[in-house]
């Protein structure tokens, strides 16, 4: 999963889990290498917060 946010993610890191409250807005697909498409789901998230 990907994460883009207009502020910091404060101490969450790579491997960390997270929590999130997320609205979906919509599918996309791309291309993948073995030729195939692979589908997405697209998310708005209102809320994130490290699970300990």
């Amino acid at each position: 999963m990907i994460i883009k946010r207009k502020k910091g993610t404060g101490d969450i890191l790579q491997e960390d889990l997270v929590r999130f409250l997320r609205l979906p807005v919509g599918a996309s697909s791309f291309e993948n290498v073995s030729g195939g498409t692979t589908n997405v789901q697209n998310f708005v998230g209102s809320h994130i917060e490290k699970v300990q």
